[in-house]
């Protein structure tokens, strides 16, 4: 993993930018009026602003409990560059839900989702519908399958969690700008990824002690050694643990 500071950090986040610019390229050929990007990894911000698509308008997330605070219902969709698998993906390149030293699986209900889950569910309960997903093969197959995300991009291929066979990044831009355009196009015929409240949000954690500290938090109560459970009534609010 390349972390700030590391030579290789820089040349990550002009090939992130080139791939967001990509997909808001791609959303305005696509018809879309307005488009907002949330630079929304954890330790952001991450892009070159400087060299960023000036016709977007950008964004941070603001906590846990408001992670796309510029989304409402007004959106036709959302997109999700730069994905990955969720956390216990075999042959998914750097798989991880939140945290890979702290998380081990994430619940809505029962069921296991990653991040793009999350923001599926997030953007569900606003009516709005993921229907752009851009990463290695296994994150694309899970938006696919998973979610019912109508395009997805595949810019890398996962040879094992820390190693990807990967496409020159002028030709991963030229695929997300066209695969933007037509996310955009299937906005009205994409129904939003809907779980009626209340969700039950579990998460179970690689250690005890992390559960501990989670567990000490208001509205969240203790299921096992590793595990904590809260329950949601307002669909949005799916990060609270």
């Amino acid at each position: 993993m390349v972390r700030k500071g590391e030579p290789q950090y820089e040349a990550a986040r002009r090939w992130l930018t080139s791939d967001v610019n990509a997909a808001v390229a791609g959303a305005f050929d696509g018809g879309a009026a307005e488009v907002i990007v949330n630079d929304g990894h954890g330790g952001a911000p991450h892009m070159i602003m400087d060299e960023a698509d000036p016709r977007a308008l950008y964004e941070r997330p603001n906590g846990g409990a408001d992670c796309c605070p510029g989304l409402d219902q007004s959106f036709a969709c959302m997109f999700m560059v730069g994905a990955h698998a969720k956390a216990g993906t075999m042959k998914a390149f750097l798989e991880h839900t939140q945290s890979s030293i702290h998380w081990f699986d994430y619940r809505v209900n029962g069921v296991s989702y990653g991040e793009m889950g999350q923001q599926a569910i997030w953007g569900g309960a606003l009516g709005v519908p993921l229907t752009l997903a851009t990463g290695d093969d296994a994150a694309c197959r899970e938006a696919r399958e998973q979610l019912g995300v109508p395009v997805t991009v595949e810019v890398k291929w996962a040879i094992c969690r820390n190693y990807a066979r990967c496409l020159h990044p002028t030709r991963a831009a030229e695929l997300i700008r066209e695969g933007a355009a037509r996310a955009v196009q299937a906005a009205a015929d994409t129904p939003p990824f809907v779980i009626e409240p209340p969700l039950t949000v579990e998460v179970t954690y690689t250690r005890c002690d992390y559960a501990d500290e989670a567990a000490a938090k208001p509205h969240v109560e203790r299921v096992d050694a590793r595990t904590v459970r809260t329950v949601v009534v307002h669909g949005t609010k799916i990060l609270m643990i």
